[in-house]
């Protein structure tokens, strides 16, 4: 094969009059309209707005919450989730690239009494720029985007269509990737943050005969070469799960991340994460107490107290981290939670209050509450390594302090003593000289 014709072959290319293959047959139930580029195949499906997808009815995602709206992006507004397109690509193939096509798109809208998705299909690789001009007639009139790993994936390949058919991509929109949130909540209580497992983990979606995706490019490449239309009706299905399950998750997200969510300790400390990186602190330091305060003896209470601490220390409040840890130290059942607190009041005692004595006492405690606990203390050699070494170091800081006040008042003393002291006078006291702790 020629270079010429490989290229062609690629649809990077047009193809010669001479050497155009038939078109594939329009799929049953797409419609053909046309541009200025050609043809394009393409289907409108309605799902009313009590739709039931898995758990979930879909007509949520178009009402919600100010709070998730401002942890989903600023500036969006409920009008913006009203007027998004809610897209996603199947391609023929995974790895991107000038060689991969984009053969169907599906872009879901909020109507007026429903919510339809659109399913653009690539009938041949030559009709390619007219595909592409229909999506951006759709997109334009949309006001926001939304996708699940659209920014690694559906984006970056549609943008590498565009380019390849000199065509200008779709406006730019406020763009939601439904990833990065899901990743912030559920990260930690999923298997993984895949869009199939958000459905069976969150939405209670259990697919039926669903495709695997290795399959899907095979089924593409059936009906373009040979033209077996029948084979690309699940590959039509799996698209348009997608497409309704971007909603849906909107909708769940709603419901855990909107106004007072009631969420468990581990549900407030994921939306305590996600407001501390979106820079909402006070909310987020709101968020991080509910945890603590719902957990007080496991690892989500702690590490929401510890980032709670972390968040007042960056204020400089350190009277208030000081109050914080000595209530963690009172209230949880937890010896390693203990145990940390100690080690942190010493640590705020000695640095930031400037107190050594109070700094060796809580030391003297940790290193107490390791003895008395074996089994926690064989399992924290480094921890325990370092109190003995805070504990030295503070007692050799207490020792020098006495040791100079000795001096000092010593030399007081001496000093008084050879003037003429008055009838009544009395040398003070210079008080006992602690040794040091071997």
């Amino acid at each position: 094969m020629q270079l010429r014709e490989r290229l062609a072959h690629a649809g990077v290319l047009p193809r010669s009059e001479g050497s155009q293959a038939p078109r594939a047959p329009v799929p049953p139930g797409f419609s053909r309209g046309e541009n200025r580029f050609g043809e394009v195949y393409y289907r409108d499906r309605y799902l009313p707005l009590d739709h039931r997808h898995g758990e979930v009815d879909i007509g949520a995602a178009a009402e919600l919450d100010t709070q998730l709206l401002e942890r989903l992006g600023e500036g969006l507004t409920a009008a913006h989730i009203r007027g998004a397109a809610f897209l996603d690509i199947e391609t023929t193939g995974l790895s991107g690239g000038t060689g991969t096509y984009a053969f169907l798109i599906g872009v879901g809208t909020f109507e007026s009494l429903a919510f339809r998705v659109r399913q653009f299909v690539l009938g041949d690789p030559r009709g390619e720029a007219a595909m592409l001009c229909a999506l951006s007639e759709t997109i334009d009139r949309c006001a926001a985007l939304v996708t699940f790993n659209g920014k690694t994936f559906d984006l970056p390949q549609l943008s590498t269509r565009y380019a390849l058919n000199r065509l200008a991509p779709p406006a730019d929109l406020p763009h939601i990737d439904l990833l990065h949130p899901a990743r912030r909540l559920f990260g930690r209580r999923l298997q993984s943050c895949r869009l199939s497992e958000i459905e069976r983990g969150l939405l209670g979606l259990r697919r039926q005969d669903d495709l695997p995706s290795w399959m899907i490019p095979g089924l593409y490449f059936a009906y373009v070469r040979g033209g077996h239309v029948d084979g690309l009706n699940p590959v039509f299905q799996h698209n348009l799960l997608d497409v309704v399950s971007l909603a849906a998750f909107v909708a769940y997200l709603n419901g855990v991340a909107g106004r007072a969510p009631g969420e468990d300790a581990h549900g407030a400390l994921a939306l305590a994460r996600w407001d501390e990186s979106r820079g909402r602190y006070a909310e987020a330091m709101r968020l991080y107490e509910e945890a603590w305060d719902r957990d007080p003896d496991g690892d989500v209470g702690g590490e929401a107290v510890s980032r709670l601490a972390r968040l007042v220390r960056w204020s400089g409040d350190w009277r208030r981290c000081e109050a914080l840890w000595t209530e963690e130290e009172k209230r949880t059942g937890s010896v390693r939670r203990a145990l940390r607190a100690r080690v942190e009041l010493a640590k705020l005692a000695e640095h930031r209050l400037r107190d050594v004595g109070k700094a060796l006492e809580y030391t003297r405690e940790a290193i107490e509450l390791l003895a008395v606990n074996p089994q926690v203390a064989r399992t924290l050699p480094e921890t325990s390594a370092a109190l003995a070494h805070r504990l030295r170091r503070l007692e050799r800081r207490i020792f020098a302090r006495l040791s100079g006040q000795h001096r000092r008042t010593g030399r007081a003393a001496v000093t008084g003593s050879l003037s003429s002291p008055r009838p009544g006078d009395s040398i003070p006291s210079t008080g006992r000289v602690l040794e040091p702790t071997p």
